[in-house]
């Protein structure tokens, strides 16, 4: 499911072993139609779900590389108001990210992600498998 730019609006097409199952348009936060192979369809209004409690580790259990961590002083300073400090916090990340490339590039690795891994010309979900966190 693809969110689109530019409007609130999503299509998509999940599939098992690249085989197309379904397809789903709609609204990402409102209604979403599920039309599947055999010509069946399903709709759903999904802004008459409840919402799941977002559950999140304590800064202190978190991997030095998650997102949270890392984003902490721009999320701060953009609370804050402090657009300024948020930009230079923003451009040290980002900086950061451009040495760890460099240094991918130099060693001839890369990226592990830690709860993907590339299969063909896909993205699979695994129970985490980088100690790069």
């Amino acid at each position: 499911l693809h969110p689109c730019p530019s409007l609130p609006h999503a299509f998509g097409r999940p599939s098992a072993n690249a085989a197309a199952v379904c397809r789903i348009s709609g609204c990402w936060n409102g209604v979403l139609t599920t039309t599947f192979e055999n010509g069946e369809t399903e709709v759903m209004d999904v802004s008459q779900l409840s919402r799941g409690t977002k559950v999140v580790p304590p800064m202190i259990q978190q991997g030095k590389m998650e997102s949270r961590r890392l984003w902490r002083k721009v999320t701060s300073a953009l609370q804050a108001g402090q657009e300024t400090a948020a930009a230079k916090y923003k451009k040290a990340l980002e900086d950061m990210q451009r040495r760890r490339l460099q240094q991918y590039q130099r060693d001839g690795t890369s990226h592990a992600p830690k709860f993907f891994r590339r299969e063909d010309e896909h993205w699979v979900f695994s129970q985490g498998n980088s100690t790069d966190v």
